[in-house]
């Protein structure tokens, strides 16, 4: 029915039985067709959907549609009768069918002929291009390139061609280079160029006339130790010269010119930084620098990093310098606790645990176990016993001062006396001296604490004891006094003495008259004094929270004790 409608030219039905038979593509392209004008040539596009080639060749020369023929003759395969129809009815389209001819030809591997048809369709000025390079000729691609050369058709392809030099030889690198140099524009390639051609005189040579300072460190990277010595100092002096110190340095650094590196480094106020501090740094194994040498110059790098503030840089070169005792100094500085406790423990001498032990009785050692601990095992090992027992009589009187603990005290008083007594004085008389204060305060101590143990026993005794410890010159310096009178009021209070307590409440407070009261005495105490005597209430500053003595301390002092009776 449809091959019907070519003949009856029925495309109204030819549609309906394109569509019934499934035919997408040809209902498809007789859709498309429905814009030619001429009903032949229509009905021809629906011969050729049904494989009616010779009846569309017939309806294409009805209508007089020679370049639709043209066009089914090439896709047919027929191309001497598409290249006759084009010579004599479709000229328009001549060249394109030589050129399309010639395509046929060329994948024909017909090159010569093919040739033939490209020279007819005036094509063969660009395709002569694209054979030469498909063919890999580099001969015929030289010749064309000096034709289109001699012809200025330069396409000024700078980019591409900076891209190429990348990729070429040396010497193709050169020439690329004196391109852009006579060029006077993007010299940064030109230096690059020289530079990656291995021609580092010429490029350093165009980066100084042309100031490219970012080139001049590409370059510098590259220098060595073989490098032309002359050519480094001639390099950083640029720098120096313009203000780039930054890169002068490094300049330096990489022609292993350290000591002058570190001194352009102190005279312009730069930053060492840690990548900078290393570049400096040579290894043991190094020749450049005999071991003395490099030890000083680790030292003036770190007093450099010293003056700049940055303490742990400092201390790691101080170290690698083996100078132990001026890193810990840097690590004081820097207050890292955690790293000073580190380096004392690794370090192993005597000068860094002392270090270490007075730098830690600067922190709130009462309230850290662990400091507390460090502190006496570092005096310890330091063997600073003298040091150790001003240790133990601090905490001793935090315990009398803070926590109202005197068996405490006397513990630690009694440690500080043994570890005193252990010492090696410089002056046995100032050692004696310092024993005798022990011995008194740990005397005035003990009576006090046993003063109070008596009471259950004998209140009386108890009391005179207090008494009389209150008689002694200088026990202010041990025992706060106002714990003895108020253990005294305490005592007249549960008597029922208020008359006494009265009086005693009266000492104290002239004899601390800027002290609180309510330090050692509870407000309820004065109130029932008061009333006892039918005086009017006296208010005095609310009492403080009390603690109950430093019990969080009490296996550190364990421990201590017992590493210092153990100590050898």
């Amino acid at each position: 029915m449809a091959r019907m409608c070519v003949k009856t030219q029925r495309l109204d039905v030819a549609k309906v039985c394109l569509g019934n038979m499934g035919h997408a593509r040809g209902a498809r392209a007789l859709r498309e067709a429905e814009r030619e004008p001429e009903l032949e040539a229509r009905v021809a596009m629906l011969a050729i959907q049904l494989g009616m080639l010779e009846e569309a060749e017939q309806l294409y020369k009805k209508c007089k549609r020679y370049d639709l023929l043209n066009k089914l003759y090439q896709a047919s395969d027929q191309w001497q009768k598409a290249v006759e129809v084009a010579e004599l009815h479709d000229r328009v389209h001549l060249r394109t069918t030589y050129y399309n001819y010639a395509k046929h030809l060329e994948a024909s591997a017909d090159c010569g002929l093919a040739l033939s048809y490209y020279e007819k369709s005036d094509t063969h000025r660009f395709e002569a291009a694209e054979i030469a390079n498909e063919t890999g000729d580099w001969a015929a691609s030289y010749h064309l390139a000096r034709q289109y050369e001699s012809q200025d058709e330069e396409n000024g392809l700078d980019d591409q061609l900076m891209n190429l030099a990348l990729l070429s030889s040396p010497e193709d690198m050169i020439e690329a280079a004196r391109y852009y140099e006579e060029k006077g524009v993007q010299m940064d390639r030109a230096v690059m160029l020289y530079h990656k051609a291995g021609h580092f005189s010429k490029a350093l040579e165009l980066a100084f006339t042309t100031q490219q300072f970012a080139a001049l460190q590409l370059i510098a990277e590259d220098l060595d130790e073989k490098s032309d010595p002359a050519l480094l100092a001639r390099c950083s002096d640029f720098c120096i010269e313009h203000g780039q110190f930054e890169k002068a340095v490094e300049l330096l650094l990489a022609a292993k010119k350290y000591h002058e590196a570190l001194q352009l480094c102190l005279e312009q106020n730069m930053t060492i930084t840690e990548e900078m501090a290393e570049k400096m740094t040579v290894s043991k194994d190094s020749k450049d620098l005999s071991e003395e040498s490099r030890r000083e110059l680790l030292e003036q790098i770190a007093n450099c990093c010293m003056r700049q503030g940055n303490y742990h840089l400092a201390t790691k070169k101080y170290t690698q310098a083996g100078n132990k005792l001026k890193a810990m100094r840097a690590l004081l500085k820097s207050g890292d606790t955690e790293k000073i406790v580190f380096f004392a423990g690794v370090s192993r001498q005597k000068e860094i645990y002392i270090m270490a032990a007075n730098y830690l009785q600067s922190l709130d050692w009462r309230k850290e176990p662990e400091i507390m601990k460090n502190i006496i095992s570092f005096y310890t090992k330091g063997r600073a016993l003298d040091l150790l027992a001003g240790f133990y009589d601090a905490c001793a009187q935090v315990e009398i001062d803070e926590y109202q603990n005197y068996d405490k005290a006397h513990g630690a008083l009694t440690e500080a006396y043994k570890c005193l007594s252990k010492a090696k004085a410089k002056s046995p008389l100032d050692q004696e001296t310092k024993l005798a204060q022990l011995q008194s305060k740990m005397t005035l101590v003990k009576r006090f604490i046993q003063a109070r143990r008596t009471y259950t026993e004998d209140p009386k005794e108890s009391i005179r004891q207090c008494e009389l410890l209150l008689e002694e010159p200088d026990l202010d310096s041990t025992i706060r006094i106002g714990d003895v009178y108020g253990y005294l009021v305490e005592h007249h209070v549960q008597m029922e003495e208020y008359q006494m307590a009265y009086k005693y409440l009266e000492e104290m407070r002239k004899r601390l008259p800027s002290a609180n009261i309510s330090y050692y005495v509870d407000q309820r105490t004065v109130d029932t004094v008061h009333q006892g005597l039918g005086l009017p209430p006296s208010r005095i500053v609310p009492e403080r929270v009390r603690h109950n003595s430093m019990e969080d301390h009490k296996d550190v002092y364990e421990e201590v004790m017992e590493e210092v009776e153990n100590d050898p």
